[in-house]
């Protein structure tokens, strides 16, 4: 019998920072009527007028949303394309801000052994950390102390390898660690309600734990280990692991950019791609997510400002250098950002930037400004919720709050027999996936990051699930499809047989779970980056 409703177990307590100060009344009804005048300026008949508007409401942001929302079904022809617009803009920075918002630590040691010190660091960060099996003994009489005060997982990451003498390994060489299955992102231990629940989907989730860390097993008799060393190359593990070895870290240019850490590495490092051509700098970047993004591909990088140690401004080599095709006025093309199902390589991110030497010989980049542009898909959530599905007439459509989804209800009754007949079409766009199933691990359904799910989907199928007033799932016990291709969206239609449980009430919502895939911009400023 399905029991509950559904039930994820996701990596949830992402430290947002400090809580914003409430606005008074007062504040409040002056920044709704700025914001009403501000719509209203955007029919102005002066080009200049109608462009302020819209850049001062994109400034104000989130709490301009609802109000720029209504003004699309504004009878002015110029006020509803800009608002349509804006309210485009305002969410992605919103979905953008929360999926790059870090985990946020405060790490304190005093005179901890090592060891001791980064099962603690795995423990509090909530991602799995391990010390490599070598420097277990040697290094159990080091010890670290340390105070991070409080800092994202990146700053934390940084300041304990510096402090404990720690490099990131080899994972080439990572003899000694489990691979059938990911490890999961455990949630952090915080009191209180839990943030960054999907809208509308309150009363039907609630959040489970996670599955404990994979242990290290031990070495099996007459099984040659690999020794893990300290990477030759630049490296960002594709499953969520971080495996550290003894070393010294270098001091690197970094940028820390919310949920990723973005570095400069040596002149020395290998280059991605052919090497530098004739009059060409090279810059070799470092993207490093934290494991809870499901990172999908980098798409490009943005280089809006390089200035060297004499004031140079040096220009990007926009295209050419790497053999791609359509790459855009200021833009730097990415080699080799993805390859296909790697043992624990996942997606390769480094990326080379290539300027113009200028009249000067250049030795060092003062400042490095721009922005990446990437795609990661969002953690599950409830895209589409149809209630009263009983009641809804035939051939009525639904679309998720982005617009990319829908789903058409063709049939929704209960059959004589008691059983619920649900017959729905369904429009999906590239790069969705629709989250239900029972399992983890590696071709099973996971959560972004690596996340590994206690899923309990009642009746679930395609991300489809209907439940009753309590959340408690129908089990589903007939399902036909078909499905055809127009460009590139598919249109699936399903007929869906669901049972009874006993002490049951009404069917009375019909859901839609998935992933969606987004484009994040990322901002980048590196400073005193060496060029030799």
């Amino acid at each position: 019998m399905w029991k509950g409703s559904l039930l994820l177990a996701l990596g949830i307590g992402l430290g947002l920072g400090a809580t914003a100060t409430v606005p008074s009344p007062a504040a409040e009804k002056v920044q709704a009527e700025h914001i009403a005048q501000l719509i209203e300026q955007l029919g102005s008949h002066r080009f200049t007028a109608r462009e302020q508007a819209s850049k001062e409401l994109e400034k104000v942001g989130a709490p301009a949303l609802e109000a720029v929302q209504k003004a699309t079904h504004s009878p002015d022809d110029e006020i509803r394309r800009r608002a349509e617009e804006l309210v485009q803009k305002i969410t992605r920075r919103a979905e953008t801000e929360r999926i790059l918002a870090p985990r946020r630590l405060h790490l304190v040691y005093k005179d901890t052994p090592v060891p001791e010190a980064v099962a603690d660091f795995s423990k509090q960060s909530g991602y799995t950390i391990l010390l490599a099996e070598q420097d277990k003994v040697r290094l159990a009489d080091r010890k670290l102390s340390l105070d991070t005060g409080e800092v994202t997982f990146w700053e934390a990451f940084d300041q304990f390898c510096r402090q404990g003498r720690l490099v990131e390994g080899n994972p080439l060489n990572l003899g000694t660690l489990p691979g059938h299955r990911r490890p999961p992102i455990r949630p952090l231990e915080k009191k209180g309600a839990q943030k960054g629940a999907a809208p509308g989907a309150a009363a039907v989730v609630a959040v489970g734990v996670a599955a404990p860390g994979v242990p290290v097993p031990p070495n099996a008799p007459g099984v040659a280990v690999m020794v893990a060393r300290p990477s030759p190359y630049p490296y960002v593990s594709g499953d969520g692991r971080f495996l550290l070895v003894d070393g010294k870290p270098e001091d690197l240019p970094t940028c820390y950019s919310g949920a990723v850490r973005i570095r400069a590495l040596p002149p020395s490092t290998p280059v991605v791609g052919p090497p530098p051509g004739e009059g060409e700098l090279l810059v070799s970047l470092e993207i490093s997510p934290e494991p809870k993004i499901q990172w999908r591909n980098l798409v490009g990088l943005r280089i809006d400002q390089a200035v060297d140690e004499n004031g140079q401004k040096l220009e990007p080599v926009t295209a050419g250098t790497l053999g791609m095709e359509n790459v855009v006025g200021g833009a730097v093309p990415v080699a080799n950002a993805r390859i296909a199902r790697p043992l624990y390589l996942g997606n390769l991110r480094q990326v080379p930037v290539r300027l113009k030497e200028g009249a000067q010989t250049a030795r060092t980049l003062k400042e490095l400004k721009g922005a990446l542009t990437a795609q990661v898909h969002t953690a599950p959530e409830a895209l589409i919720v149809v209630d009263n599905i009983l009641k809804v007439p035939a051939n009525q459509e639904f679309k998720g709050a982005d617009g990319t989804c829908a789903i058409t209800v063709l049939e929704a009754n209960r059959q004589a027999n008691g059983q619920i007949k649900l017959r729905v079409q369904m429009d999906l766009p590239p790069g969705l996936i629709p989250f239900s199933g029972v399992g983890a691990g590696l071709g099973g359904p996971a959560a972004p990051g690596g996340t590994h799910l206690a899923v309990a989907f009642p009746g679930g199928f395609n991300g489809l699930s209907l439940v009753d007033a309590k959340g408690q799932g129908f089990q589903l016990v007939g399902i036909s499809s078909m499905a055809t291709a127009v460009g590139n969206t598919v249109t699936r239609e399903f007929t869906l047989i669901y049972q009874t449980q006993q002490g049951q009430g009404e069917p009375a919502k019909l859901l839609f779970a998935g992933s969606r895939l987004v484009t994040l911009e990322i901002p980048l400023v590196l400073k005193d980056v060496p060029l030799s």
